[in-house]
């Protein structure tokens, strides 16, 4: 097999893995479906002093970390029988294949990354789906009080216990980074805002940051998934957190900071001082832990194609590739 990338042949390990994970999917897609609609339910009928709005607030936050929680462990499972390439039978069925080592990792990290998460997504919005449909119904035979109402420009936004939380979700997602001339909004409504003041460089800057710190706890997930059979996720979990608890405790021992916010107080007619907007800034900290997100990433990346490359059919119960053996 040519070394040379082809992303045609890339495509066909791709849709060769989906096809032999069909039932995987399957069964993905009705419990995420099944799983999302029982626990809005009990949500709702545990918490009835919720208002709506407050409710779908509550379905966001569960429904955003519990596809955050899907990717990281579909990613940490993905050489095991859970992508059906586990077994000695499974995995020379899978190296066996006319691709090159790229190809075929690559394949696999796109199906436990955006396939099994897109299959996820499709779930949830059909258990939601059927909860607004049940709710609806719910309504016509015993009316639900509360309704949440948000200012919303000239308009009025209305929220009701059957609304979608879906638009709350795709609000949520977009990272919360100031970008110059935008308003930072306090709570919900218009009634307390604040200009943000801040350089194309700093935004930039900033989703640069957000972007490898997702790729980073990606790429961490992908090399424990690799070079673990058993465990994989508990283990990369332990070590994210003692990444981070170690970031930040560094961080604050040398009083150090990614960015800076500086309020910037004007005075009125009447002598009085008030609150104008606020100005961002870099602190070169943030700059050294983007450099480091992005080396950490690609090292990972690379040690869990290094270690795919050296897959053997027999290994034993705990690792993929037995360091000690080369």
């Amino acid at each position: 097999m040519k070394n040379r990338f082809c992303i045609k042949r890339c495509s066909q390990v791709l849709r060769w893995l989906v096809s032999v994970n069909r039932v995987t999917l399957l069964g993905l897609f009705a419990g995420a479906a099944v799983g999302m609609f029982l626990i809005e339910m009990v949500m709702y009928l545990l918490h009835t002093g919720y208002t709506p709005s407050n409710y779908l607030n509550h379905i966001r936050g569960f429904m955003v970390f519990g596809l955050a929680a899907l990717v990281l462990t579909c990613v940490s499972c993905a050489f095991t029988n859970f992508t059906q390439i586990g077994s000695k039978q499974q995995r020379t069925n899978f190296l066996m294949l006319p691709a090159s080592d790229l190809e075929k990792f690559l394949a696999v990290v796109l199906l436990v990354t955006f396939v099994y998460l897109t299959v996820g997504i499709l779930g949830s919005v059909v258990g939601d789906s059927l909860r607004m449909g049940v709710m609806a119904a719910w309504n016509q035979l015993h009316p639900l009080a509360g309704v949440s109402y948000i200012p919303d420009g000239d308009g009025i936004q209305y929220t009701y216990w059957w609304s979608s939380a879906l638009p709350k979700v795709l609000a949520h997602l977009n990272p919360d980074i100031p970008i110059n001339g935008d308003y930072l909004i306090y709570g919900e409504g218009n009634s307390s805002k604040m200009v943000q003041v801040c350089s194309l460089g700093y935004t930039v800057v900033r989703y640069a940051l957000f972007v490898a710190f997702l790729a980073w706890v990606h790429s961490l997930f992908t090399l424990g998934g690799t070079q673990l059979r058993r465990y994989a996720f508990v283990v990369s979990g332990l070590v994210f957190l003692l990444a981070v608890w170690l970031y930040t405790q560094g961080m604050t021992a040398f009083g150090l900071d990614l960015y800076n916010r500086t309020p910037y107080y004007a005075i009125n007619k009447d002598g009085f001082s008030y609150l104008e907007h606020d100005v961002h800034t870099l602190e070169p900290m943030a700059y050294v832990t983007l450099i480091l997100l992005v080396l950490l990433t690609c090292f990972n990346y690379w040690a869990s194609l290094q270690t795919f490359k050296h897959f053997e059919l027999i290994t034993n119960k705990w690792t993929n590739y037995d360091i000690l053996k080369r």
